[in-house]
């Protein structure tokens, strides 16, 4: 009975060691990215929440397939399992972006989040101040071609009563000429 109890308690140290080599290296990631749409003068704000029971050796965003080193955001804490962020922030030339993350802990394991798409529209640069602005430089234009076209009409307007009365003038002088002189 002895030597069935050394092996149990044998065999459970070994499982108890298997579980807690197998849940050293799992590990939680929490990407986001903010915005997701923007314009090309927007920072866009990679971050990652490593959780996990091991340092970690790299951390990457990769943008269009080009891989970018992510920093920690406090140095100073040193408690991965409550987790930990790292950041890359970034401006982007216009266009849609794929982006994914890449996580590698200290055991090579290696962590990689599904893709996003992250979309870079210079129209959407412009802020309220801009499309005021904007509205402000297309209407003083189009307030003072108005006006121009108001007054020109006006003018035609004077200019063709002004030959509608010289009309009426010549056909009266017309009509006097042609009419026989009165006898008397």
């Amino acid at each position: 009975m002895r030597q069935s109890f050394r092996a149990l308690a044998a065999m459970a140290l070994v499982a108890m060691a298997i579980f807690a080599c197998a849940n050293a290296s799992a590990a939680t990631i929490s990407p986001t990215v903010s915005p997701t749409r923007g314009g090309i003068n927007t920072e866009y704000a990679f971050v990652i929440r490593y959780a996990g029971n091991l340092p970690v050796e790299r951390i990457d965003v990769f943008i269009g397939g080009t891989p970018h080193a992510m920093r920690e955001a406090d140095p100073a804490d040193l408690n991965l399992t409550n987790g930990k962020d790292y950041s890359y922030v970034s401006k982007l030339p216009e266009g849609s972006h794929v982006y994914y993350f890449l996580v590698v802990d200290s055991n090579g394991t290696e962590y990689r989040t599904s893709a996003g798409v992250v979309v870079v529209d210079p129209l959407l640069d412009w802020g309220h101040s801009d499309i005021a602005l904007m509205v402000l430089l297309f209407m003083i234009p189009l307030a003072y071609v108005m006006f121009l076209m108001r007054r020109t009409t006006k003018a035609l307007e004077r200019v063709a009563k002004r030959l509608e009365l010289k009309k009426e003038e010549s056909d009266y002088s017309v009509r006097e000429s042609e009419s026989p002189p009165k006898q008397g």
